[in-house]
């Protein structure tokens, strides 16, 4: 694999979201330094990212489905793989949810579907548009869809903060 300037940017990425991260960086170094090398994610790798943009610190595939599912995030039928590849429908379903996203009318009505929350995610440029939700999601992606739904997280997290702030002065 060439080490590009492509791929210097997604480690320094994982360095600074380690470093920035509610996880401490030895329990998330090894995740991030083997996923930056994967060609193509899997859906445990997926479900591991929600899990550390909610700041769980264990890293275990089990432990990570029960924060997910226990939170309403990963639909009790689902059974991550660790051999599946991670599509972008799959994950971007995860993300909606973990974001607390209200979606337009159809997700509202009908629900977040796979497809819903793809298109969701691109209109909030979280997510690349290239290849649909069916695309298969490499590491570096997955690491830089980490650092775009956290800076998401985080900023609302600001604005609502501020929104309590200004409500209780009135």
């Amino acid at each position: 694999m060439k080490f590009g300037s492509s791929c210097v940017r997604t480690v320094l990425l994982a360095l600074v979201l380690l470093a920035n991260g509610a996880a401490p960086i030895h329990a998330q170094s090894s995740f991030f330094r083997d996923l930056v090398l994967k060609p193509r994610a899997s859906q445990a790798d997926g479900v591991r990212m929600v899990a550390i943009l909610l700041g769980h610190k264990q890293g275990e595939l089990e432990s990570d489905m029960d924060l997910l599912r226990n939170h309403g995030i990963l639909p009790r039928e689902w059974s991550p793989s660790a051999d599946e590849p991670l599509s972008k429908g799959y994950e971007a379903l995860l993300l909606v949810r973990a974001l607390e996203l209200d979606g337009g009318v159809g997700a509202r009505i009908w629900g977040w579907s796979k497809r819903r929350a793809f298109r969701e995610l691109v209109q909030l440029r979280i997510m690349p548009p290239k290849g649909g939700p069916h695309a298969k999601l490499t590491g570096p992606e997955v690491i830089t869809l980490l650092d775009r739904a956290a800076q998401r997280r985080k900023s609302h997290q600001a604005h609502d903060a501020e929104h309590e702030g200004k409500g209780s002065n009135l």
